[in-house]
């Protein structure tokens, strides 16, 4: 069974739930619980899966196209952390109050901003043949639930302002946007296996022990501390 069918699952059986509870009166799309902080816990899954990968390629980027995933790497990975700062509760993660929120936010922003200024760089300074390499990267089957995923996010949108025919529906709305960021793990994890087959030396990316237990310990953290 592969990741996508592992994670489609997954989502079925928790859209399941997240329905039963939601018309048994369980506030399930209120903020910080049910279905915020499963997106929450998957955001932060993909941004350890792709820190994983960009370690893996920074200590083994012996080749172009090492480099080349490296860069696109470190302005990939925005996309989950920017999703996370997103979501996040600073004030009650960190316990302090609007202005500490407000600073919180900025360091945050500054890192995301950092990483991609690193990757636009190292993309410019060291990548060889850079377009050849980035037009095939995004033509591959890595980048395609990362195209998926906006589709899934229009739709989301859709059913918040309740337009194109759809009702409006902070449900549905909510495992939308659950599903879109499960897409982005789908890429990150294809992204961690292009990425172990590229670094040098090889080491082949599994969903192992390590992984599961690295994923339940940030579910355990989201829903109990933050």
């Amino acid at each position: 069974m592969n990741h996508s069918r592992i994670l489609g699952l997954a989502f079925g059986v928790f859209s399941a739930v997240a329905v039963a509870l939601h018309f048994s009166g369980f506030p399930v799309t209120a903020e910080n619980h049910l279905i915020e902080n499963a997106q929450l816990a998957v955001l932060l899954i993909a941004v350890g899966m792709l820190a994983r990968s960009l370690f893996c390629l920074a200590v083994g980027a012996r080749s172009q196209e090492a480099l080349a995933l490296l860069a696109m790497g470190l302005v990939l990975v925005s996309v989950p952390l920017a999703g996370a700062g997103r979501e996040v509760n600073f004030g009650r993660m960190l316990g302090t109050g609007p202005d500490g929120v407000d600073i919180a936010k900025k360091v945050f922003g500054f890192v995301v901003l950092l990483l991609i200024i690193g990757g636009f760089g190292l993309w410019f300074v060291r990548v060889k043949n850079r377009w050849q390499r980035f037009w095939a990267f995004i033509a591959g089957p890595v980048c395609r639930p990362i195209y998926a995923s906006v589709v899934v996010f229009i739709l989301a949108s859709l059913f918040e302002k309740g337009v194109a025919g759809l009702p409006p529906s902070m449900l549905l709305e909510e495992l939308a946007e659950l599903a879109t960021f499960l897409l982005i793990l789908i890429f990150t994890l294809r992204f961690s296996e292009a990425a172990s087959a590229t670094a040098t030396p090889a080491s082949p990316f599994r969903i192992g022990a390590g992984t599961m237990l690295y994923s339940a310990a940030v579910v355990a953290a989201v829903f109990l501390l933050i």
